[in-house]
């Protein structure tokens, strides 16, 4: 590992896809389970705004070979992942049930599954309780958000406009944050605000909306730029980290579907969440548990275990027709991680090494990967 590398953080990736497996699986006293996603979001925020700064200040940022590293850790995994559940889609839903399936599988390979989910139904609702590709929303808002952050954050720090940057950031933060706290109260018809204002009025699409969910990616973002300076202003590090940890543990035995999300309340998450970033940069809590290697090393292939569990634990509710019990649940969990670390291994590392598939092989494979997917729908036909 590389001097600068965090353990802390591939631990905070570990305990959010953990708690996000459980919430999907169903598990009691994991019913807040989701804002694992939240997490996701500020980390996400935090250390692409820390990779894009240094490669600023080393005159080595680009912004094609920005998107190239987006899609060297995206795409090659998506294409993967989403070919293999439809394999299985195909196999056991019905017709309709398979025509709906290959709907939402084109809004998350076109990275808007988020506005699609919206139509569909809410994320709690039982409309998409059987849907394997539902958990793509939140891949649809980083990829949404980063088509546009990049050039913006470079076009600033090229003209020097450092504190213009920051405060645009903040200013959207507000905005953003106030569009999902109380932008149910808007409307567009007049009158656009309802006559008795409700501070607690989230709007129906705030959980999916890139809007509403973007002021968690902006406020790592925030505290990337200014992480030197938001540092020096804590004296007690390791004792803001530990409490910070502690409470963003809470959180998730806190919250259920009925809690309003994003909100005033999830707030506090994203709070504690950037307390530890800023914080812990040197492992000042000396925290074992965000120092856990078994954590770090789950954190490494969350982003494959994300993306599997939900594929792998639909189509074994489908294949079984009737409510899993606690004895299959645990099956299907122990089942991911070797099946995570494989695509990890195999998939993940070699498309994000240069050195192992280059520019034109990863076009080429993208390429051919895709003839084959439309290739097998064509056949389903």
């Amino acid at each position: 590992m590389t001097k600068s590398y965090r353990r802390d953080i591939d631990s905070l990736r570990a305990i959010s896809v953990l708690f996000v497996i459980f919430f999907h699986l169903n598990l009691p006293y994991f019913e807040g389970g989701y804002l694992g996603v939240d997490i996701f979001f500020v980390i996400s925020g935090f250390l692409i705004t820390k990779i894009i700064l240094n490669d600023i200040s080393s005159n080595s940022f680009s912004v094609k070979n920005f998107y190239l590293r987006r899609v060297r850790r995206i795409i090659p995994l998506v294409f993967f992942v989403t070919f293999v559940s439809t394999i299985f889609a195909n196999y056991l839903f019905f017709p309709d049930e398979f025509i709906d399936y290959l709907q939402s599988l084109l809004s998350v390979n076109l990275f808007v599954s988020n506005f699609w989910y919206d139509l569909k139904g809410g994320y709690f609702g039982p409309a998409l309780n059987n849907n394997p590709l539902i958990h793509f929303w939140s891949l649809s808002v980083e990829e949404q958000f980063y088509l546009f952050y990049p050039v913006i954050i470079f076009f600033f720090y090229k003209k020097k406009f450092i504190n213009s940057f920051s405060i645009l950031i903040l200013m959207i933060i507000f905005l953003s944050f106030s569009l999902s706290q109380f932008g149910g109260n808007f409307k567009f018809r007049h009158p656009f605000i309802e006559n008795q204002f409700d501070f607690f009025s989230t709007p129906s699409f705030a959980f999916y909306n890139t809007a509403t969910r973007a002021w968690e990616i902006l406020i790592g973002c925030y505290a990337a730029i200014h992480m030197d300076d938001l540092s020096k202003k804590f004296s007690k590090k390791k004792l803001t980290v530990n409490i910070s940890f502690f409470c963003l543990i809470i959180s998730f035995f806190l919250f259920d579907e009925n809690m309003p999300h994003p909100s005033f309340f999830t707030f506090f998450l994203i709070l504690f969440t950037v307390l530890i970033l800023i914080c812990n940069e040197r492992n000042s809590s000396e925290n074992k548990i965000l120092n856990s290697k078994f954590l770090s090393y789950i954190g490494l292939i969350s982003f494959s275990l994300y993306l599997w569990h939900q594929p792998i634990l639909i189509f074994a509710k489908l294949h079984n027709i009737i409510e899993l019990n606690f004895s299959y649940k645990f099956l299907i969990f122990l089942m991911l991680f070797p099946l995570s670390f494989f695509s990890w291994k195999y998939i993940e590392r070699p498309f994000r090494n240069k050195r192992i598939i280059n520019n034109n092989h990863l076009i080429v494979s993208l390429c051919v990967f895709v003839g084959f997917f439309l290739l097998f729908i064509n056949l389903t036909f």
